[in-house]
Order: C-alpha cells, then structure tokens, then sequence
C-alpha cells in the first residue's frame, strides 16, 4: 500500500494582464535604465507637490487665485522640510 501523496500543482489564478508602459517611458526602451535613489526620490516629490496643490486648489474652490501663491510657498516649504528629514540635501531642486 503506498502512502506517498503526490502535492498537487499550485494555482496561481488568471494570468494576470501584462502592464503598459509608464507614462514616465511611454514605450521608449531607450528611457528603461535604473533610476538612481534621488531620481525615484525626486519623482516622488514631484508627485507628492502636484497632488498637495491639486487638492488644496479644489479645497479653495473659486478663492484659489486669492490663496495659490501661499499655498505654493508653504507646501514648497513643507516639501523641503519632508525630505530634510530623510537625509537629503539637493544644491538644487525645481518642483
């Protein structure tokens, strides 16, 4: 009598789609070389300050052009602090 069981094959689910191309490449091989720490740290800052201004311009509603220039300064400043805090120290960084 043989008590050996054999396992059974893994089901990993429905193939998963294949992703498209970040809007950051757009397709472009040529673009695909391994970003650096500050690169992916720079790209989140960005994204972090747009999506930051976005939500406080739909917060002001029709008063945003009356509070769009402090507003900037402040999260510009808040940004600065954020990644003073994890160590970085650009000479230069455009938001």
């Amino acid at each position: 009598m043989n008590t050996h069981r054999t396992p059974a094959k893994a089901h990993n689910g429905p193939a998963m789609p294949r992703s498209r191309p970040s809007p950051a490449t757009d397709g472009d091989h040529a673009s695909q070389r391994p970003q650096s720490p500050a690169e992916i740290i720079l790209v989140a800052a960005r994204r972090w300050y747009e999506t930051a201004l976005e939500r406080c311009a739909r917060a002001h509603g029709a008063r945003w052009p009356e509070h769009c220039a402090w507003v900037e300064g402040y999260l510009r400043e808040e940004l600065r602090q954020r990644l003073a805090a994890r160590g970085w120290r650009p000479s230069h960084v455009v938001v």
